[in-house]
């Protein structure tokens, strides 16, 4: 092989060709000896050519490797540095004052006397607020109609039992007894928890009984049993209790 080379390049080609390729290849350098002047110029500037060109073609890269496997985690990095603090907002607007109550005298709309209130100038809220009337009380003679007195109730071992309108109603209602879990009826449309009673009626709901027995006859018998001031009721047997509701007619 290096005959053949030999007898194409020649000894200087040879030599040249050699060193060319060691400097490319390897980096190394050496001193050639037995070489003239000329020749070890010759070599030098062959060793440059060839090393440019052995350079380039072995520098460049080949095809990337197949992706390694993944590192360990690293260590959490340093905490950053706080962020500027943002800018003040605006003030807002402020709001409108608000207007006292005012007072003054009423006049034709209060008999009695007495006086009107309203917002600051704004004639548009003013309300009269009036004396009342000479005699004039809170107390109502008679139950108003649609109004409800409500109360409670109790029976031992049967006989006569008596319960009083706190308010008198304008007149006598119809009584209705209803037995233990009854109610919600049309005259009767509450429940021991809730009595109600409709207009002019009087219903008794029942708690607890034990062989209670009314006796309805009674207010037939004794019409004036059952009145505007309240109710006396017979049972013929029996313990009870429960609640009562009237409403006034």
């Amino acid at each position: 092989m290096f005959s053949r080379l030999h007898g194409k390049l020649g000894t200087a080609g040879l030599v040249v060709g050699v060193v060319a390729l060691v400097v490319a290849l390897g980096g190394a350098a050496f001193a050639a000896s037995g070489l003239s002047g000329p020749e070890k110029k010759e070599i030098q500037k062959q060793a440059k050519k060839f090393s440019k060109k052995f350079s380039k073609q072995f520098a460049t890269p080949g095809p990337a490797g197949p992706q390694g496997p993944k590192g360990d985690t690293g260590a959490a990095g340093a905490a950053g540095k706080d962020g500027t603090n943002g800018t003040d907002g605006s003030d807002g607007t402020n709001g409108t004052n608000g207007e006292s109550v005012t007072l003054g005298t009423a006049g034709g709309e209060c008999p009695a006397g007495g006086v009107t209130v309203q917002v600051g100038t704004k004639t548009a809220t003013k309300k009269a607020v009036c004396n009342g009337e000479d005699g004039e009380t809170g107390f109502t003679e008679t139950l108003p109609t649609g109004a409800t007195e409500t109360g409670n109730w109790s029976i031992q071992e049967g006989g006569l039992m008596s319960l009083s309108f706190n308010i008198p109603l304008p007149a006598a209602p119809e009584v209705h007894v209803l037995k233990e879990g009854e109610g919600e009826t049309t005259d009767c449309p509450g429940n021991v928890e809730e009595p109600e009673a409709a207009a002019g009626q009087l219903c008794l709901y029942t708690l607890l009984e034990a062989e209670l027995a009314w006796e309805p006859e009674w207010q037939v018998f004794f019409p004036g049993s059952l009145n505007a001031y309240g109710a006396t009721l017979q049972f013929a047997t029996g313990t009870g209790m429960g609640t009562w509701a009237v409403t006034a007619s």
